[in-house]
């Protein structure tokens, strides 16, 4: 079962869990969330409410962490 995340078109995250987008690219960003240990290594990212993306991490240190998106289905 993936998990799903709300990040608004201002990068931020909800109150729950609060995170910015700090670097995006064509296949993947970069995070900075409040625990990168608490995310789960797949998840649905919604940006805006208007953009789902299937996401696997890449890498996690500290408070940030890196993800790829998945190839659409």
């Amino acid at each position: 079962m993936r998990q799903f995340y709300s990040v608004y078109a201002d990068g931020e995250g909800t109150a729950q869990n609060p995170w910015a987008i700090v670097d995006l690219s064509h296949t993947g960003a970069r995070l900075r969330v409040k625990s990168a240990e608490t995310v789960p290594a797949e998840f649905e990212l919604s940006v805006g409410g208007v953009v789902n993306r299937r996401c696997l991490v890449a890498w996690r240190s500290g408070n940030e962490m890196g993800i790829r998106f998945a190839p659409k289905e």
